[in-house]
């Protein structure tokens, strides 16, 4: 019999946190169960995460850029909905910009359109206001990663929270990959790893980082700050930290990495001192791997899922004072505690198959 027909459509396919959701969720997915379509928005796209997707064998199909092409994206999402028969539409952001693509669902026809908000904060603020009330006169359902994230989009019209899964068999404290990695890096067992994983931009505030880290290895140069991921701001912030008299042995950036859960396991605590969150799934990840973790105090609460998280203001002395003061130990048995609190990406994705089950039924 003929499967129903889900469409989930973002703008780009980058090392991301929104594209990261798409690619672990449709990986995880009962793809028997639904017909899964993927719309992407614009030609930034990240040649591994699409290989991923291929490999899956969803229908994918690159739209005009949402930004640049409005008018043509709208009227080719229009048309790709009707001409498909796509039953629900999956819409991923972060702001009620979103209004422009739930319209486009609901002239084709589409009478199931998920609204899904992956973050606290969004770029287009004075769009996002004066679109918000025609924004809920069109979304059917509505889906946060937090209940920070839901206040953002939805206000006080609430959302169903659907957590960011990830996969603790994947991100688990292993001895043979610490060693490995430490090896990779020419980090001897004595150093202190800080650890950190994300884009290099505004939010994710690597600077603050750099800046902290010079003021901790005047104190200790026992420490090694270890950054991981890509952006625009990357090559701005190697210079600088050669600028600042940081020497290279002592902080490395390693761009994107496709071993995240290995690397991981050489360090000794995570570091995200991001200036806004919708969750800051990383978080979970590194805790599932066994680390504790120093946190801005802008990262929502729910990420302390195992109790070994500090928040703290973005304060680099504050910082300082607490990474000299910590003991460093590596909690092996971390990744069931965050299995059983419900954070894994198995019992996560079947939370939103039943959401869409609720809305379209079964084959």
């Amino acid at each position: 019999m003929r499967r129903k027909k889900i469409l989930w459509v973002l703008n780009g396919l980058l090392n991301n946190g929104i594209s990261m959701f798409v690619v672990n969720y449709l990986s995880h997915m009962n793809l028997d169960r639904y017909e899964y379509h993927l719309g992407i928005s614009g030609r930034y796209i990240d040649d591994n995460l699409l290989r991923k997707l291929d490999d899956l064998n969803i229908t994918i199909h690159i739209f005009p850029c949402r930004k640049k092409e409005t008018v043509a994206y709208f009227l080719q999402l229009r048309d790709y909905i009707r001409e498909n028969g796509i039953e629900l539409v999956h819409f991923h952001g972060n702001s009620a910009t979103l209004a422009i693509d739930l319209f486009a669902a609901k002239l084709a026809g589409c009478k199931h359109r998920v609204a899904h908000c992956h973050n606290s904060k969004c770029d287009h603020k004075i769009a996002n206001q004066l679109l918000k009330p025609f924004f809920n006169s069109l979304y059917t359902v509505g889906i946060a990663c937090s209940d920070i994230a839901a206040v953002n989009m939805f206000g006080k019209n609430g959302a169903q929270i659907i957590k960011n899964g990830i996969d603790t068999q994947k991100f688990r404290f292993n001895s043979e990959y610490r060693a490995n990695a430490r090896k990779e890096l020419h980090i001897t067992n004595d150093k202190i790893v800080l650890g950190h994983v994300g884009g290099f931009n505004e939010q994710k505030n690597q600077k603050f980082l750099i800046d902290m880290f010079k003021k901790l290895y005047s104190i200790n140069s026992n420490y090694i700050l270890v950054l991981v991921g890509d952006g625009e701001k990357r090559q701005e912030l190697m210079q600088y930290s050669r600028d600042i008299g940081i020497k290279n042995e002592t902080v490395f950036f390693l761009g994107n990495r496709s071993d995240v859960n290995m690397l991981m396991n050489a360090f000794d605590c995570f570091l995200l001192p991001s200036i806004f969150e919708g969750l800051g799934i990383v978080a979970i990840e590194a805790q599932s791997t066994g680390l504790s973790c120093i946190l801005s105090d802008r990262v929502p609460s729910i990420t302390n899922v195992t109790n070994s998280v500090v928040y703290l203001p973005l304060d680099s002395d504050r910082w300082v004072q607490e990474i000299l003061k910590s003991k460093y130990s590596i909690h092996e048995s971390q990744s069931l505690v965050v299995r059983e609190n419900g954070w894994d990406i198995r019992k996560c994705v079947k939370d939103l198959e039943d959401i869409y089950s609720r809305e379209i039924g079964e084959i």
